[in-house]
């Protein structure tokens, strides 16, 4: 059963203000910069244009409107595609859960991307605005890409627990 309606738009609209928040904050520094939802614009272009880049890191190339549309079904979930222009430039789902956001998929394009190197950045800035209205205590990264485990270190996530295969990374909300 779907969650009611009420809900589905009270998250939708905190959502919306943490894609705002990183709009206003970061379009001087990258200018064309935009956040939305996973809409089928984002979709669309993932279908046409990431399928030609595959990863370097060996994990990725997720098939994101099968992970969208299992996020979708909770209400709370947070998503984000990060656009300069007209280039898709990343894509994050996660799920708000106890005293966190745990982000579960987070892929920036890897052709010509003018966020190269800042998707998760400004995925895990916009998460923390979601978390910060949600009253989460810390974000949750799922089970990262080793190699890009360093770039998550730098970004203040520490490692939490490793569980029969899964590893969990973690930062504080500030």
């Amino acid at each position: 059963m779907p969650p009611p309606r009420s809900i589905v738009n009270f998250c939708q609209g905190q959502r919306e203000a943490s894609y705002r928040a990183i709009e206003i904050l970061y379009s001087p520094l990258f200018p064309g910069l935009s956040a939305t939802a996973i809409n089928l614009q984002a979709l669309t272009t993932w279908a046409a244009d990431w399928p030609l880049h595959p990863s370097p890191y060996g994990q990725g190339n997720f098939p994101w409107p099968t992970r969208v549309a299992k996020f979708r079904a909770r209400a709370s979930h947070f998503e984000i595609a990060l656009w300069s222009r007209q280039t898709l430039c990343g894509l994050a789902l996660a799920k708000s859960t106890g005293a966190s956001i745990c982000v579960h998929y987070v892929e920036g394009y890897h052709g010509p991307n003018p966020l190269d190197g800042v998707v998760g950045a400004l995925t895990f800035e916009a998460a923390e605005y979601y978390g910060k209205a949600r009253g989460k205590s810390h974000i949750r990264l799922m089970n990262p890409s080793p190699g890009v485990i360093p770039h998550y270190k730098r970004l203040g996530f520490t490692l939490e627990k490793s569980i029969a295969g899964d590893t969990f990374y973690h930062r504080p909300i500030q």
